[in-house]
């Protein structure tokens, strides 16, 4: 079904706006509301009477002298008078005239910045310009030298932020110098000698002070640049002299087989010397043994000389604490030297306690003797065998292996040591044990369970050049340790102190 369609409504009149004034800008007007006008006169008018042409705003003051002169003339027009006002006219010219002398200074400012332009030399490399020399530069002045008030790294810094020259010389340029020739340098050369003696003279008036202080029960400790044997020789001859009665025993620590069983040898020869105790592996034993002849002998008095108690041979702490035993003893006095600037770290506070040391700076600046110059070669005990780290080195291969290692290589030791004659004592690899005894005697004190293990054992050492093999006469395989005999017997004190 169709639905009728409803009749549109009629137009609603369109109501009319007021005319506007067009001679007036309103400040509302709708064209830009943010900008606000102010209403502006309406055009004046000529017939009134309280028309005054001079009260028109002036906008936009020229400074042309040509629109100046339209203006007053344009104002002389409305104004009706026609004559010619002389006085206006000349302030007119002067206008005009001042405010063309300021055109053409602007002007001329302008030309010369032009001609500055044009005479300015052209870029090189410019093409259809002419090509004008440029102006040398002016060398810059050579910067003045640092202030003597810097200090620290600033004075180091401004002294070396230039380049030092380099010499072309060479090691090769330079004329070989003959032998004969350097020895007579060398004996000529005395090396402050007055200097030195001046030193050790200084030295040598602490003696009556040292052997008071050792009398007292302390022990003295003699650090400082230099070597210090002959000082402590100087002093030994005074102890005596002042004592005769007393005992004295230097014991050179530079040697690098000195051994502990050396001084205890050394020790119990001097106490007794018709019957001297032999000499025990066990070094509490030692101790005891030496405590009993001292307390037998209750007279005696030791006064002990260590050089070098910081050595190699030395330092182990087992042996600075059997020292520290001797030195606690009150029938026995020890006065040592070190060398090393951190001798003291050697020593925990028990051992400190028990040397009951006593510092002494002696610098002395005396050169090494050569048998101290050969312990320090002897140190690094490259070996005849060719062996890196020598019996210091073996000590420390033993210290990082598990403990059935160490007891193989002890028993490989004492059998070694037990086949070796007195005769054959200094001889190097002598002796040895047949690879099956040793393999036997292994497996029975359960160091290992098969040849597989034993092999591994004997690598180990075998990489450190610790064991050797050979062949005997029959083909059999030899194992042995290729070590003199006095360095097998401080091995193998230190495998017992482990």
């Amino acid at each position: 079904m169709l639905k009728r369609k409803r009749p549109s409504p009629p137009p609603l009149p369109v109501p009319q706006t007021p005319r506007r004034n067009l001679n007036y800008v309103h400040a509302h007007s709708p064209t830009k509301p943010s900008a606000l006008r102010t209403p502006m006169r309406p055009p004046p008018d000529e017939e009134d009477e309280d028309f005054d042409p001079d009260d028109l705003p002036v906008r936009n003051a020229d400074k042309s002298a040509k629109k100046k002169s339209a203006r007053a003339l344009v104002q002389r027009l409305i104004r009706g008078d026609d004559s010619e006002d002389e006085e206006e006219d000349e302030e007119v010219e002067e206008l005009a005239r001042r405010i063309y002398s300021d055109d053409e200074d602007s002007e001329g400012e302008g030309a010369g910045a032009t001609i500055e332009k044009e005479t300015r030399a052209p870029k090189p490399g410019a093409k259809g310009k002419d090509k004008t020399p440029a102006t040398p530069r002016k060398k810059k002045a050579p910067s003045p030298p640092p202030p003597n008030t810097l200090s620290g790294s600033d004075l180091y810094f401004s002294q070396h932020h230039r380049k030092v020259p380099v010499s072309n010389n060479t090691l090769a340029t330079i004329p070989p110098l003959e032998p004969a020739e350097y020895f007579r340098l060398l004996r000529s050369y005395e090396d402050h000698k007055e200097e030195k003696e001046n030193l050790l003279k200084l030295h040598s008036d602490s003696f009556p002070q040292w052997l008071f202080e050792l009398s007292q029960g302390f022990n003295i400790l003699l650090y400082g640049y230099g070597s210090k044997k002959s000082l402590v020789e100087s002093f030994a001859e005074h102890a005596y002299s002042a004592q005769p009665s007393r005992k004295i025993m230097i014991v050179n620590g530079y040697i690098v087989t000195l051994t502990l069983k050396d001084v205890f040898n050394l020790l119990f020869t001097t106490i007794s010397p018709d019957g001297a105790p032999k000499v025990a592996a066990d070094h509490s034993v030692n101790l005891e043994t030496l405590s009993t002849l001292l307390a037998e002998r209750p007279s005696t008095q030791i006064l002990l000389l260590v050089h070098a108690l910081d050595s190699d041979a030395l330092r182990p702490i087992r042996v600075q604490s059997v020292l520290s035993q001797l030195a606690h003893h009150p029938q026995i006095s020890l006065l040592a030297t070190t060398n090393h600037i951190r001798a003291p770290l050697l020593w925990d506070s028990a051992t400190l306690t028990l040397y009951n040391f006593l510092f002494h700076h002696t610098t002395t600046f005396i050169n090494y003797s050569p048998a101290e110059c050969a312990a320090i070669e002897e140190s690094l005990d490259m070996g005849r065998g060719g062996r890196v780290g020598g019996t210091r080195g073996v000590r420390f291969v033993l210290a990082s292996l598990p403990s059935n290692a160490k007891l193989l290589y002890k028993m490989l030791i004492e059998s070694q040591l037990e086949s070796m004659s007195g005769d054959m004592a200094n001889t190097e690899t002598e002796g040895g044990l047949d690879y099956k005894v040793l393999y036997q005697r292994a497996v029975e004190a359960f160091v290992c369970s098969n040849d597989m293990a034993f092999r591994s054992l004997l690598k180990e050492f075998q990489d450190h050049q610790m064991v050797t093999t050979k062949k005997d006469v029959g083909g059999n395989e030899i194992l042995c340790a290729p070590f003199e005999k006095e360095q097998l017997e401080s091995i193998l004190e230190d495998i017992a102190a482990v």
